[in-house]
């Protein structure tokens, strides 16, 4: 659900970018490794890279159970996760590359939440009911400067966003029983 959740983000970016006055068109979008940009030659790029997955404890005391007719069917409750991506401007032409991150800013705060319904070229491998809600993170000096050390140590110009609740599960069944309907008993060996 990671690469399918990004590459869908990278495909609405896209088609936000296209639309746009053909003078900022001169970036393409790629989901790749920021560290590794001078082996990639990236250039005119905006590179999508996840550099953290931190799981989200709100949800984590889920159900994990599902009713289906008449049975109760068990398996592990899915991990909900955040992810936290950086979005890098790679360009030679820095007013090009700036030009650019505020498009991106722009495009995220006309559409906050991707699901089904608002993102009609999503990936078919995503489940009909996903939801992506992006958040905009602006990390500390210091954390900018640990991240892109641990990147490489050349800073690009960048912006980040907290991808919060994409779920990922595997689809094994650990127990199926029959679904309890009565209960009967006899009060007086209470």
């Amino acid at each position: 659900m990671i690469y399918e959740s990004l590459n869908t983000i990278k495909e609405d970016l896209t088609d936000f970018l296209i639309q746009l006055p053909e003078e900022e068109q001169a970036f393409t979008v790629v989901e790749d490794n920021i560290a590794f940009h001078d082996s990639k030659g990236f250039d005119n790029d905006i590179v999508l890279s996840v550099i953290r997955v931190e799981e989200e404890a709100t949800v984590k005391n889920s159900h994990h159970y599902k009713i289906q007719g008449a049975k109760t069917v068990y398996q592990n409750a899915p991990v909900w996760v955040n992810l936290y991506v950086l979005f890098s401007f790679v360009s030679t032409n820095y007013g090009l590359a700036l030009k650019n991150m505020a498009n991106v800013v722009r495009f995220f705060q006309s559409k906050r939440m991707f699901n089904a319904s608002n993102t009609p070229k999503h990936n078919e491998n995503l489940p009909m009911h996903f939801q992506l809600n992006i958040d905009l993170y602006s990390p500390s000096f210091d954390m900018a400067n640990q991240i892109w050390g641990t990147l490489g140590g050349r800073q690009f110009p960048f912006v980040m966003y907290k991808v919060r609740m994409a779920s990922l599960e595997r689809n094994q069944v650990k127990e199926v029983r029959p679904l309890i309907t009565s209960v009967e008993g006899n009060s007086n060996n209470l």
